[in-house]
């Protein structure tokens, strides 16, 4: 029999405006945090070529880390989604489902 049980997770994001500062990431992600990422695909307006040098910072930087890359799909202009609106609240809400 399988139980549903609720965990405690805390999540945190850090907002990146400038790439230049993701290596001060280093100071802030731990060896056991889950590094989750947010990136646009190559093919996207997006899309910055500071972004092609990711797998070796992560490698060198984030090597006792779990990480998980995400790349979404990008819509146009007239649905363009706000990272600010979105809550941690509301991702964790299905973690703990």
């Amino acid at each position: 029999m399988i139980h549903r049980h609720r965990y405690n997770i805390r999540a945190e994001y850090e907002r990146l405006d400038d790439w230049s500062e993701f290596l001060i990431l280093t100071n802030v992600v731990i060896p056991d945090d889950l590094f989750v990422i947010i990136c646009a695909r190559k093919s996207s307006n997006s899309y910055q070529s500071d972004f092609d040098k990711l797998p070796q910072q992560l490698s060198r930087y984030f090597a006792d880390n779990n990480i998980t890359v995400v790349y979404p799909t990008q819509f146009g202009p007239e649905d363009n989604l706000n990272l600010e609106e979105l809550e941690a609240e509301e991702v964790m809400s299905d973690v703990e489902k």
